[in-house]
């Protein structure tokens, strides 16, 4: 949200709006930026919204008209966020909203809210979020099936994509700089993906939880050659392909620019017959070293890096932002930093409309002049033409057969895909009714299934709740055994203390009654003898050696 337009009471408004399940409220929020990020250790999540990125201008035009006269500007133009309470308005803008999208969803959904996204530098498209909560699951997939990889009504050159949302949050600028530089520096648990549908649209839809395109919606080696259509003036013969050109303005996407701005600048260095293609004043290079072989864009924030074997400045810019999809320019590949793999839409690139294509002598004119940098940087200026002729040799050796271990690879991909294809476009016309019936049987056990499925995901996260409980009190048990055991101990050991000091407190009155028994044995024969009892003792005034004996010695020795 614009750090310039903070409410604190409109912030909780967003908040409260979007965590309620009503369908009688909608708002509309400008936002000065958009993050889609996705969690991967995140399972079993329910989907609450659909999240449609849709044309600034075909969002606008619907917008303005709903908008309250008291928040719109002198010009008409929209200046701040409002709600829909009524349910009758907030139906209207449905309808009129979706009719121009889909004609399923006008049918089947409602607008929860509309995102418009007012960046100048960064602004793909704006979001309408689709209020999924009273949909059921077999609607859900139902609708990712019909609408994405189709085109918007309104706009027939604009690809449609729609993405599933599970969590919404509003934040302040201010809040999302402090935010970013602490998830810098903190462990890396989420990934953000591209908000432009074209850049999307470039991306494996498996990877991104969508359906696998239809046939219709494929391109191959046998699509129309752009050499057909040079007199009607289109740029592409593949109407595929030109779902991939730029949105117009008011949508600015950083990266569409980049490709767009690269392959028009290489196709005019190539028509002019420039022998310095990459001088160009209209040159693309990487932003950190200003390096213009093996570059790779950013399809979520545009960022222009060079290669995992350059000085790997595409690497760095995903360690820090999480921005996981990078496509190379020279062939528009796009490779997945998260998981380490291709992530491109390999028909997209077998298309003879494909830029890279189209113009093969643009490749290969890249290719010669890295091998000669590399021979030359290998060589220097000491080295003699011999050894770096070796050198490129060597070089191009390596290359080659790079190559054609990747066209081996794109052979067997082409040879599955067409026995797929072969096998989806079967004549329904040879199945017999039994047949037929037994396919309607089974997709009906199979949508009984996903239920049962939904159902044993939500009662497994109820007992992981439930596990997580009684796991708390073991361990508390076990804490508690514990300090019992040692309270044990320390008793046993007091214990034997005590039964110590009892032995010898009882020794010690042995030794007193034996003491008590020959002083009464004295006594009595004093008592029987006359002649002792007439004796006197005499004292001795001299010190002798026991005359500091006291206690139980000194009585001893005089017994004795």
């Amino acid at each position: 949200l614009p750090l310039n337009q903070f409410d604190e009471k409109r912030l909780h408004q967003l908040h409260r709006s979007t965590a309620s399940h009503d369908t009688t409220t909608s708002f509309v929020v400008r936002s000065s930026n958009v993050t889609l990020s996705v969690f991967p250790e995140t399972s079993n999540v329910y989907a609450r919204w659909a999240a449609c990125f849709l044309s600034p201008t075909l969002t606008e035009s619907v917008v303005n008209d709903f908008e309250p006269k008291s928040s719109a500007s002198s010009d008409g133009s929209s200046s701040s966020d409002f709600f829909l309470s009524d349910q009758e308005t907030t139906q209207k803008l449905s309808r009129r909203l979706l009719s121009m999208v889909h004609p399923f969803l006008s049918e089947n959904f409602c607008v929860k809210g509309v995102i418009l996204l007012h960046n100048s530098n960064h602004s793909p498209a704006d979001v309408v979020l689709v209020d999924l909560s009273h949909a059921p699951t077999a609607a859900i997939d139902h609708l990712l099936e019909v609408t994405n990889g189709q085109t918007v009504l309104s706009g027939p050159e604009a690809v449609l994509k729609i993405i599933l949302i599970s969590d919404l949050a509003f934040q302040w600028d201010g809040d999302i700089q402090s935010k970013v530089a602490a998830a810098r520096s903190a462990p890396r648990s989420h990934f953000d993906w591209p908000t432009c549908p074209v850049c999307l649209h470039r991306i494996d839809q498996l990877r991104l939880g969508l359906p696998k395109p239809k046939s219709h919606q494929m391109c191959s080696k046998f699509c129309p050659a752009p050499s057909s259509l040079v007199s009607s003036g289109l740029e592409s013969g593949c109407a595929q392909q030109r779902l991939l050109k730029p949105w117009p303005s008011p949508s600015r996407c950083l990266t569409c620019s980049v490709i767009d701005r690269y392959w028009k600048t290489q196709v005019e260095s190539a028509m002019n017959h420039d022998e310095e293609p990459f001088n160009h004043h209209n040159l693309i290079c990487c932003y950190q070293c200003r390096l213009t072989e093996t570059i790779w864009v950013c399809l979520t924030c545009g960022f222009v890096g060079c290669g995992r074997y350059s000085n790997k400045h595409s690497v760095e810019h995903f360690e820090e932002t999480g921005h996981p999809y990078s496509l190379e320019l020279a062939t528009l590949r796009i490779w997945d930093y998260a998981t380490g793999t291709f992530a491109h839409r390999a028909d997209l690139l077998d298309c003879p409309s494909s830029p890279p294509v189209m113009h093969p002598w643009i490749r290969q004119r890249q290719q010669s002049a890295q091998m000669n940098n590399a021979s030359a940087w290998h060589a220097g200026p000491s080295k003699s033409p011999k050894k770096a002729s070796m050198i490129g040799d060597e070089y191009e050796a390596l290359l080659q057969s790079a190559l054609e271990e990747q066209a081996q690879h794109f052979e067997g991909e082409i040879t599955s895909t067409r026995a797929r294809l072969t096998q989806e476009n079967m004549d329904e016309s040879t199945i017999t009714p039994e047949e037929a019936a037994e396919i309607a049987q089974l997709k009906q056990e199979i949508a009984s299934f996903r239920n049962e499925v939904d159902r044993v995901g939500r009662e497994l996260v109820d007992w992981q709740g439930k596990e997580a409980g009684h796991r708390a009190k073991s361990q508390k048990l076990l804490r508690e055994q514990q300090v019992v055991t040692e309270l044990l101990r320390n008793l046993k050991e007091e214990i034997a203390k005590e039964r110590q000091n009892g032995t010898l407190q009882v020794e010690e009155l042995e030794l007193q009654i034996a003491d008590l028994k020959a002083n009464q044995k004295m006594r009595h024969q004093f008592s029987q003898d006359q002649e002792l009892q007439q004796a006197q003792i005499w004292g001795m005034s001299s010190d002798t050696p026991n005359r500091n004996k006291k206690g139980k010695k000194a009585r001893r020795s005089v017994r004795k």
